[in-house]
C-alpha cells in the first residue's frame, strides 16, 4: 500500500487469495479477518498512498515528529540554550 491505493491492494489479494472470495463477498471467513477486512473497507477512500506519493506528498509522520521534538525542546530550554 505504500506505492499503491486500496484498489489495487484489494485486486491482488482477492487475486492472491481466491478461494476466499466468492462473486457476491467472501465465504468463510473468522470473525478477526472479516473486522480486520470492514475496517480497511470503511478507510478505502484514505489510503491513496500511491497518489500521495507521485504527487510530491509526505505519508510519513517523520517530519511532524521532528519538528514536535524540536519545539518541545526550544520550549524546554529556551531559545538559544
Amino acid at each position: 500500500m505504500y506505492e499503491h491505493d486500496f484498489e489495487r491492494a484489494e485486486k491482488y489479494l482477492k487475486n492472491k487469495y481466491k478461494a476466499w472470495f466468492t462473486d457476491d463477498g467472501f465465504k468463510q471467513w473468522d470473525e478477526e479477518a472479516m473486522k480486520a477486512w470492514k475496517y480497511l473497507d470503511a478507510r478505502r477512500r484514505h489510503m491513496n498512498y500511491g497518489w500521495l506519493r507521485r504527487h510530491g506528498y509526505l505519508i510519513g509522520s517523520g517530519h511532524i515528529e521532528s519538528a514536535c521534538k524540536v519545539v518541545c525542546g526550544l520550549r524546554r530550554t529556551g531559545v538559544g540554550g
